[in-house]
């Protein structure tokens, strides 16, 4: 039987061991979890199998009661950051096939639990019934089986920190699957990884910034969707939250990760997981959008993102967000170049200036995002680069230096790409200066159109035929 691409919802009050079970579910652990409600704010989705199945799973935020809803003004429930991740928890819903409806097994039933349930069985879909956090529990109590009519199959006893009942878990999932396929169902899309051997790898674009610089709106302005909560209180987003986008014939993996403060403003330990799961994307991305706030100065911390990037071999899409409500803005530009100037190792990386509100120059960033890949995929001959180095050195000729004897410069090939990775060969290579290694760094960026990605020299002593 082929791979059929069902989606599994994991649904449930706020800190019942959604994340949890999400992460052990899935091989790489994408979720934050922490002993207090309301981490998770977004979807969060990934491509597990079971038993032959490829299934997509979905982590959402915790169900909240909407009593404190119904007192907001249509304008304040909009940027509600609790009905927005009820929304998210519902959508979750509408897309699955399968309910996992978890519950806590350790505090026990909740009125809300009862509400929910409810909610649950006017979607008609399959639904298991998912008793959590039973480690030290033999026999769950009599009332929870007065939920089992939202599920064909008796509550299931897990915990999913400790593994405890995840085998029987999947066995009950294999059922609901079979028992879908045998009424009729079909999915034409293909699976997730037929779809990376059919379009070459996803590009991975870690979107960073300071705390409401607008990285979630510009995500959604993106997917044209209220994908990723949005608000204008600053940390909304306390986790990653990565999105597939379909773009020239590319899947581009959106990533919005967390605000990055200065680090001895982060003292609660939640931010310090957040910040910690940002870097994580960081390491791991293709291309880093870093997007600044025009409306305020460019921070040293702004340039502290960006430098880290560029240590770790990241390609650099710089993007100034609410342009909009910019009024000098010559003054603005002047200003950025200023800063930049001296301080980002990068050739010729420049501003995208961008309303994410009101998607203006979104298309411009996109393809800027796949000329900067392509550059950082690049592989230069041989050939090529010698032809280069004998005219940049003609140009331009190696400094001498007294008591130095002289330096030469002798060959240069290139060694890795991602980012590419020049070896240079010469004489005396701890004599050449680092004004004269910039200097060829930037003809060598220009020669070849290598913006808006770190280059790296390597200068090695050559080998003498003599000695």
């Amino acid at each position: 039987m082929s791979k059929k691409q069902m989606i599994v919802a994991l649904i449930g009050r706020a800190n019942v061991g959604k994340s949890s079970l999400f992460n052990r579910f899935s091989d790489k652990k994408k979720a934050i979890v922490y002993d207090i409600p309301g981490v998770t704010r977004d979807r969060k989705y990934a491509t597990i199998s079971i038993d032959g199945y490829l299934l997509k799973l979905i982590d959402t935020p915790g169900l909240e009661e909407q009593k404190e809803m119904s007192t907001l003004d249509h304008s304040s429930r909009q940027f509600s950051i609790a009905n927005q991740m009820m929304q998210q928890a519902v959508k979750a819903m509408e897309e699955a096939d399968i309910i996992c409806f978890i519950i806590d097994g350790k505090n026990g039933l909740h009125a809300d639990d009862f509400l929910f349930a409810e909610r649950i069985r006017k979607y008609n879909k399959p639904c298991l019934l998912v008793v959590n956090k039973c480690e030290a529990i033999s026999k769950i109590n009599q009332d929870y089986y007065s939920m089992s009519g939202l599920s064909s199959l008796e509550p299931i006893v897990i915990s999913a920190i400790h593994g405890i009942g995840i085998d029987d878990l999947k066995s009950a999932l294999v059922i609901l699957i079979q028992n879908i396929i045998e009424s009729g169902w079909r999915q034409e899309d293909q699976a997730f990884c037929d779809d990376i051997e059919k379009n070459g790898e996803n590009i991975k674009i870690a979107i960073v910034g300071r705390p409401n610089s607008g990285k979630s709106t510009f995500v959604n302005s993106i997917l044209s969707e209220a994908r990723v909560l949005v608000s204008p209180q600053a940390g909304s987003t306390r986790e990653a939250i990565d999105v597939l986008f379909e773009y020239k014939g590319r899947t581009l993996e959106l990533i919005d990760t967390p605000g990055l403060r200065k680090k001895h403003l982060i003292h609660d330990q939640l931010e310090k997981l957040s910040v910690g799961d940002a870097i994580h994307n960081i390491n791991f991305a293709h291309v880093v959008v870093l997007l600044l706030d025009a409306q305020g100065a460019t921070e040293q911390q702004d340039l502290t993102i960006a430098e880290y990037a560029i240590r770790n071999g990241r390609s650099v899409v710089l993007v100034i967000n609410k342009w909009d409500l910019v009024r000098d803005r010559s003054v603005y530009q002047k200003a950025l170049q200023k800063r930049l100037d001296g301080t980002i190792d990068i050739k010729n990386l420049e501003a995208i200036f961008i309303s994410a509100l009101h998607k203006s120059n979104i298309e411009q960033v996109l393809q800027k995002v796949l000329v900067a890949y392509e550059c950082w995929n690049t592989k230069i001959s041989t050939s090529k680069l010698n032809e280069w180095l004998i005219s940049a050195i003609k140009k331009h000729a190696l400094p001498t230096q007294k008591g130095s004897g002289r330096v030469r410069i002798k060959y240069i090939t290139q060694t890795k790409i991602r980012p590419p990775t020049f070896k240079l060969f010469a004489n005396n290579p701890e004599n050449v200066p680092d004004s004269y290694q910039r200097y060829l760094k930037n003809s060598l960026c220009q020669a070849f159109g290598l913006n808006n990605i770190p280059v790296r020299f390597i200068l090695v002593k050559s080998h003498n035929p003599y000695v």
